[in-house]
């Protein structure tokens, strides 16, 4: 299963090959921060300007890639 977002709001899933659409509003870019720097503190790590990378795993399996700016565009999360 992979989970993307590529923009606020604009989320896909992909399972077993089929990626589907899902638009969630309350997906927001201040969401996906949030997320980002809970995640990483739950797994013991961080993310921010010095430490712009995170790679973790969910509980139930999923991976998760995060990539904050400088690594990224600014104002953004890849």
């Amino acid at each position: 299963t992979e989970i993307a977002v590529n923009r606020p709001g604009e989320i896909w899933t992909e399972i077993n090959g089929d990626w589907t659409f899902h638009n969630n509003d309350s997906v927001t870019f201040d969401f996906c921060k949030r997320f980002s720097h809970t995640l990483a503190s739950f797994r013991g790590d961080e993310i921010g300007e010095t430490k712009p990378l995170l790679s973790a795993t969910l509980e139930s399996g999923e991976r998760v890639q995060v990539v904050f700016p400088p690594a990224c565009e600014r104002n953004t999360i890849s």
